[in-house]
C-alpha cells in the first residue's frame, strides 16, 4: 500500500477513535449513572486529606494515584495557584459538582485506550515489519469494551495500556531475550496488576516468553524481570502488601458473594471463548482472524514459539476464569486484548500478502467496521436523555425542598441534593465514628446550595448489588439507609411521604426481603409520576414516585 494512502488510513482511525470516545463522555453529569465511578473519585480525592493510605482495597491503587495527581493540577489552575479559590473551596466543588472531576478522569480512560491500540500497533511491528496495515490499531480502537470503558472513570484502560506495554516486551524478551527486555516486560506487568487485579494472570507471558526464546537467556535476567514486577506493583499499590491481611481479606470478602452458587463450566467455557472471539466487535471475522493467525504461526517452524506466547495468556485466562462464576465478563479478559489483536494481525497480514491496496482497505473496514458501528451505537446511547435526569428536574419542580423521600442506590434513580440539617447529622455521625466519609459531608456543609430534601435510602445486600459486603457495611454505617421491614411504619415514624422506585434498583425478584414493602408502596402509596425510556430516544431505567400521604387526593402538576 502507497505511504499516502496509509497515512490518509492513519488520519481517519485515529479521528474516528477520538470522536466515538468524546461522544457521550458527559452521560450523566453532574452526577455518575454508573456505580463504581464515585468509589474510585471518593478514594482519590480522599488522598488529599494528607495520606497516600485507601479506605479499602477493592481496586488496587494506581489509578486513584493518577487521578489524585491530575486532579491537583486541575486545583492550580482552578484557583489560580490558590489565590482566587483554597482547597475547601475545591472540596466543595467536588461534593456538589463532580462533573469536571469525572470528565478528567474519563478523557485520561480514553487516552489510555488509544495508546493502548498504538503499542499494540507497535508490537505489530516487531512480528512484521513490512508497510502491512495497522492490524491491531484498528481493532483494539474501535472494540466496542474499550470506548464503553472510555465512557467511564473506571481503571481499566489503564490496566489495558499497561498490558499492550507488558505484550511488547514480552515480544522483545522472546525475540531479542535482553536483560534489559526481561526488567521492562515484568515493571510492565506490575503496573498493570497496580492498576486492576484482574491484570494478575498476564504474568505468565513473562515466563512463557523466556522459556520459548530460542536464545537461550541466563534464568537469572527472569527472576530478575519477576523482581521488577514486584517492585513495580508495590510502588503502584503499595498498600496491598503493606497491609497483606487487608488485602487478602478484600479478595476473600469479594469472592464470597458467589460461594455456593451453581453454574456449567462448559457453559462458562464457552461465553469467554465468546468473549475472546467478539474481541474487536460483534461480528466473528476479527476473532477469526486471531485464531487464523495463531494456527498458522503454529505450523510455520520459525514462528512456532511466537504461536505458543500469543496463547499463553489467553490458555490461563480461560483456565481460571471458567471456575468463576462472574468469569464470563468480557472486562475480565481485557488484558489479553493486545495479544488477541497481534494474533489477529499476523493472520490478517499473511491473508493480505497478495491483495492490492483496494482489497486491504476493504478488510480493514470489514474487520474493524463492526467493532465501529457497535462503539458509535454505544456512544449515541451514552449521549441520549435520560429518564434519572427527567425525574430529577420533575422532582425539584413538583416536590417542596424539605421533603422527605425514599430513595435507591444514587447510580439506579436521579441524584437528589440533601437538605442543609440531613448533611449536618451525617457528618457529625461519621466525624465520631472515625470514617472519612465525614470530610466529604464536611465539604458538602462547606459549600451547601440551599435548598434539598431529607433524603433515606433502600438497604441492599452484597450479593443484589455484586459488591464486597465489607464495603456494604461500611456504606450503610456512613449513609442514611433505613430498613423498610416489616411495613410502612417506619417510614411514617420518619415522615417520610415520597418513595421513588427504579427498575434498575432493587425490586421483589433482586431483593426478596423486601417483597412486603414493595407490595405496600404499591397499594398504599399513589404512583403521581413514572418516566420510561423509549427505544433510540430515552435511556435508563422504570422510574415510578409514590405519595404515601393518605389523604392526599390532589395529583401533583
Amino acid at each position: 500500500m502507497s505511504r499516502s494512502r496509509l497515512n490518509g488510513l492513519w488520519s481517519l482511525a485515529l479521528t474516528l477513535a477520538v470522536l466515538v470516545r468524546l461522544r457521550g463522555v458527559t452521560a450523566g453529569f453532574p452526577g455518575t449513572y454508573n456505580a463504581d465511578e464515585p468509589h474510585i473519585l471518593h478514594l482519590a480525592v480522599s488522598f488529599g486529606a494528607g495520606t497516600l493510605k485507601p479506605y479499602a482495597l477493592k481496586y488496587p491503587t494506581l489509578w486513584p494515584y493518577l487521578l489524585f495527581f491530575f486532579f491537583g493540577i486541575y486545583f492550580l489552575g482552578w484557583s489560580g495557584l490558590g489565590l482566587r479559590h483554597g482547597i475547601d473551596d475545591f472540596a466543595a466543588l467536588y461534593a456538589w459538582d463532580p462533573s469536571s472531576f469525572l470528565l478528567i478522569a474519563r478523557l485520561l480512560s480514553a487516552i489510555f485506550s488509544i495508546a493502548a491500540a498504538f503499542v499494540a500497533w507497535r508490537a505489530q511491528r516487531r512480528i512484521d515489519r513490512s508497510d502491512a496495515l495497522p492490524w491491531a490499531f484498528l481493532l483494539l480502537a474501535f472494540s466496542p469494551l474499550t470506548v464503553d470503558l472510555s465512557h467511564t472513570a473506571k481503571p481499566d484502560n489503564l490496566m489495558l495500556f499497561l498490558s499492550a506495554c507488558a505484550w511488547l516486551w514480552g515480544l522483545r524478551v522472546l525475540m531479542e531475550s535482553t536483560r534489559a527486555s526481561h526488567w521492562a516486560c515484568g515493571a510492565f506487568l506490575g503496573l498493570a496488576a497496580a492498576s486492576q487485579y484482574t491484570a494478575l494472570p498476564l504474568s505468565v507471558i513473562l515466563p512463557a516468553a523466556h522459556a520459548l526464546s530460542p536464545r537461550r537467556p541466563a534464568k537469572r535476567w527472569l527472576w530478575e524481570g519477576a523482581a521488577a514486577a514486584f517492585l513495580s506493583f508495590f510502588l503502584g499499590s503499595p498498600y496491598c502488601l503493606l497491609e497483606p491481611r487487608t488485602f487478602w481479606a478484600t479478595l476473600h470478602d469479594f469472592s464470597a458473594i458467589y460461594a455456593g452458587l451453581s453454574f456449567s463450566r462448559w457453559e462458562m467455557a464457552g461465553r469467554i471463548l465468546g468473549n475472546d472471539l467478539h474481541f474487536a466487535g460483534p461480528w466473528l471475522l476479527a476473532g477469526l482472524a486471531a485464531a487464523w493467525g495463531i494456527f498458522s504461526l503454529a505450523f510455520q517452524r520459525r514462528n512456532r514459539r511466537l504461536a505458543l506466547f500469543l496463547l499463553s495468556a489467553p490458555a490461563l485466562y480461560l483456565l481460571l476464569l471458567v471456575s468463576q462464576y462472574d468469569g464470563g465478563m468480557p472486562r475480565y479478559s481485557l488484558a489479553v486484548y493486545p495479544g488477541l489483536a497481534l494474533a489477529a494481525a499476523a493472520g490478517l497480514s499473511e491473508l493480505a500478502a497478495g491483495w492490492t491496496s483496494w482489497e486491504t482497505l476493504l478488510a480493514a473496514f470489514l474487520v474493524a467496521g463492526p467493532g465501529l458501528a457497535a462503539s458509535w451505537a454505544h456512544a449515541r446511547r451514552e449521549s441520549l436523555p435520560d429518564t434519572r435526569d427527567a425525574a430529577g428536574s420533575w422532582i425539584e419542580a413538583h416536590i417542596p425542598a424539605g421533603a422527605v423521600i425514599l430513595a435507591d442506590q444514587p447510580h439506579s434513580e436521579p441524584r437528589l441534593p440533601m437538605e442543609n440539617a440531613e448533611v449536618e447529622e451525617l457528618y457529625a455521625k461519621t466525624k465520631a465514628s472515625g470514617s472519612p466519609r465525614s470530610r466529604l459531608y464536611a465539604a458538602m456543609l462547606r459549600g451547601h446550595p440551599g435548598g434539598g430534601y431529607r433524603v433515606w435510602l433502600l438497604p441492599r445486600s452484597a450479593e443484589d448489588i455484586f459488591t464486597n459486603p465489607s464495603l456494604v457495611k461500611l456504606s450503610h454505617a456512613d449513609t442514611p439507609i433505613l430498613d423498610v421491614r416489616p411495613d410502612l411504619a417506619g417510614l411514617r415514624k420518619r415522615k417520610i411521604r415520597y418513595v421513588m422506585l427504579s427498575s434498575y434498583g432493587a425490586g421483589p425478584e433482586s431483593s426478596p426481603e423486601l417483597g412486603s414493602f414493595f407490595s405496600d408502596v404499591r397499594s398504599a402509596g399513589r404512583l403521581i409520576a413514572r418516566f420510561e425510556p423509549a427505544p433510540g430516544k430515552i435511556v435508563g431505567p422504570e422510574i415510578s414516585v409514590y405519595d404515601l400521604k393518605p389523604t392526599s387526593r390532589r395529583r401533583l402538576p
